[in-house]
């Protein structure tokens, strides 16, 4: 029997080390400086992704409002300024068998019928409209003009959703990282402690020299613990800064009545059903497969005829010259037919083109639905697992705690070692530590699950935000 009185009571021991390793995780939190919400709009202000996906977005709908307008009727307007020379060589002419008419013109006008050769400058200007009668290949893409934009918008949805995921998973990363180093700093402490403890002992008789060198390297173990959670938090810190365009120092940690619940309903049908509906990802592959069958349309339909309505006016004033060409004011309004009767095979070969990029389509949006699918299977059992494994860590630091008062009472009867004691105490502290894990694992599975569904939007990530605290008086996350 040990002599217990020596020593440090084991109950004022045991708070101390509690105090050191559970109690600086829970309480030495970091001041508010960044949340989950703020992150986000600081994010989509200041990361280029961001504006890129909307310019993205927003030059599709221009490339579809391109594609309209060539249904529309195209006016026009044309103005010229030429230098000109006309030549002439046509021998004189002859009016009639009268020589009494032929003796008029000659007299009346005695340049007509030489050689002309003058220079005279021509001005002109006019107006012009065409409008398609008859063009199916353009009529074939305009209609196909909807899909494309309605792609663009799923593509910009899908797009928005895996930004949110990432802002989401770079915040908890960091935060992940902040309470690894808390625990680490938190268990230099306490293994600190431990080994004063037992070289006090070892002075007293109590211990042997190995239990000495198991503190030892427990103690070195523990500071390149530490190292390594500084160094895992700066990495995870830089990157949450590189994403909302500012230096990090504080982060908002979670609450501690954070409600977790399985997904309801629980029938896995009902979700990979609104995965279908909801998917922007699927829907975008679904918009892609019609916009190709209408450009296949299109292309197959560019060897029929093409009817245009054109109407034209035109004033030419000519000066300078002899007045042998006077000015003119011309208006037609005419019906123009053209149809391509051989273009080495492109027109053919464009169709061939389309047709495959429409079967490419198409199996390509089957891809995407067995995707969705299966992801949103996959998400559905992961985040009840996520959820079933809060609950059941939670238990697990329950059970700890009473194998900390067993190991206690074991070693004040002389049934147990004191490092049995200390290893009792540090898988405790290990268990709060994987409940922490297990939470932040919870709310990023509940994020990606709904993304696999397709409902994922900011207002998802707010309400995380909710679970969120901003602690005061804490430590800086450094």
């Amino acid at each position: 029997m040990v002599a217990i009185g020596m020593i440090l009571p084991l109950r004022q021991f045991r708070g101390k080390l509690f105090l050191l390793c559970a109690g600086m995780v829970l309480f030495a939190r970091p001041v508010y400086c960044l949340d989950l919400a703020e992150s986000m709009q600081l994010a989509k202000e200041n990361d280029p992704r961001w504006s890129r996906l909307e310019a993205t977005y927003m030059a599709s709908g221009e490339k579809a409002s391109q594609v309209r307008g060539a249904t529309r009727p195209e006016l026009g307007f044309r103005a010229g300024y030429a230098l000109q020379n006309y030549k002439s060589e046509t021998a004189g002419i002859r009016v009639g068998d009268s020589p009494l008419a032929q003796t008029i013109v000659e007299f009346f006008f005695p340049d007509l019928g030489k050689p002309v050769n003058e220079t005279f400058t021509s001005q002109s200007w006019g107006v012009f409209a065409r409008y398609g009668l008859w063009n199916r290949d353009v009529w074939q893409r305009a209609k196909g003009a909807k899909f494309f934009e309605s792609q663009a918008e799923a593509e910009y949805r899908a797009g928005k959703q895996s930004l949110l995921m990432e802002v989401a998973q770079t915040y908890f990363s960091a935060l992940s990282a902040l309470i690894d180093q808390n625990f680490a700093t938190a268990e230099l402490r306490a293994s600190g402690a431990q080994r004063e403890q037992v070289r006090h002992r070892y002075e007293q008789g109590l211990v042997k020299d190995t239990d000495v060198y198991a503190m030892d390297a427990a103690f070195d173990q523990s500071g390149s613990n530490l190292r390594l959670a500084k160094g895992k938090l700066n990495i995870a810190r830089g990157r949450l800064g590189a994403l909302v365009g500012n230096e990090v120092s504080k982060i908002s940690v979670m609450a501690d009545d954070v409600q977790i619940d399985e997904v309801e309903p629980s029938d896995v049908r009902h979700w990979t059903k609104m995965a279908e509906e909801m998917s922007p990802a699927l829907q975008a592959r679904l918009f892609a497969a019609n916009a190709a069958r209408k450009e296949y349309q299109a292309r197959k339909a560019a060897h029929h005829p093409k009817v245009d309505l054109v109407a034209r006016y035109d004033d030419i004033v000519n000066k300078g010259g002899s007045g042998f060409t006077p000015a003119a004011q011309q208006a037609s309004v005419g019906v123009e037919v053209s149809m391509p009767i051989y273009s080495g095979g492109r027109i053919a070969a464009a169709a061939r083109e389309a047709a495959h990029r429409w079967t490419e389509a198409k199996d390509l949006a089957r891809e995407e639905r067995i995707r969705v699918r299966r992801e949103a299977q996959e998400q559905f059992e992961t985040v009840n697992l996520s959820a079933q494994s809060v609950m059941f860590r939670k238990k697990v630091i329950t059970t700890r705690t009473k194998a900390v008062d067993q190991a206690e009472s074991d070693f004040k009867e002389g049934l147990g070692s004191f490092s049995q004691y200390v290893e009792a105490i540090r898988m405790s502290v290990a268990a709060q530590r994987e409940y922490e894990a297990a939470r932040i694992d919870y709310i990023l599975e509940l994020l990606r699950f709904r993304m696999a569904v397709g409902t994922l939007q900011e207002q998802d990530i707010e309400d995380v935000d909710r679970w969120l605290v901003d602690t005061t008086g804490g430590n800086r996350a450094d």
